[in-house]
């Protein structure tokens, strides 16, 4: 049987969810989950940390303690509230040494997956180390708005308020500066190639 909620929009989801629908809230858990765990991934490698982040904002979104605020992008939504789920979990976490604490703030790592078949051809593994030396070059920021931009398919607006920037012309600003940095080191082309194929 087919979902009913696909082809809701984002806002009428969410209404769906305000009026009591748990099944919105299956529906919204099903579609997302895979992006969140590997969007906690990026800043933080303790998969239960992340897992336990993950189910407490679904316990307080089924619960409504969110769901009278007005939401256009369920994606970003969750992705900031995971976010901030993590840090106040991670500096709550005594086992967490402050110099340890200030690289997760920092820090946005972009992982490249090494299982797919392809990377057994000499000649894919030497593209994907290429691929992985021009994201290291570039800063956090940039790293995490090109995994945003093209890979989770957020806009500008969407991007902005995930990494809460004012303006969404700093974003593109950001992307820009990103590509620029990338085509000192990698062919455009190869890098958009990894991104829908190698990103955990």
């Amino acid at each position: 049987m087919s979902d009913r909620f696909s082809a809701f929009s984002d806002a009428e989801l969410w209404t769906a969810l305000r009026n009591g629908d748990q099944k919105a809230l299956g529906h919204i858990y099903n579609q997302n989950i895979q992006h969140l765990y590997r969007f906690g991934f990026q800043y933080s490698k303790d998969r239960e940390l992340i897992k336990d982040c993950i189910q407490d904002i679904f316990i307080s979104i089924g619960k409504k303690k969110d769901s009278s605020q007005t939401i256009h992008s369920i994606k970003s939504y969750l992705f900031k509230a995971l976010y901030r789920e993590l840090m106040y979990k991670i500096k709550k976490n005594k086992k967490y040494r402050e110099s340890e604490l200030n690289e997760l703030f920092d820090g946005f790592s972009i992982e490249i997956s090494m299982e797919s078949h392809l990377i057994h051809q000499e000649n894919i593994k030497e593209k994907i180390s290429k691929v992985k030396l021009g994201l290291n070059n570039l800063s956090p920021k940039q790293r995490q708005v090109i995994l945003h931009y093209y890979y989770d398919g957020l806009t500008y607006d969407e991007i902005a308020d995930v990494m809460e920037i004012q303006h969404k012309n700093t974003v593109a600003k950001l992307i820009k500066r990103a590509l620029d940095t990338l085509r000192q080191n990698v062919a455009i082309s190869l890098l958009f190639a990894f991104l829908l194929s190698f990103f955990l």
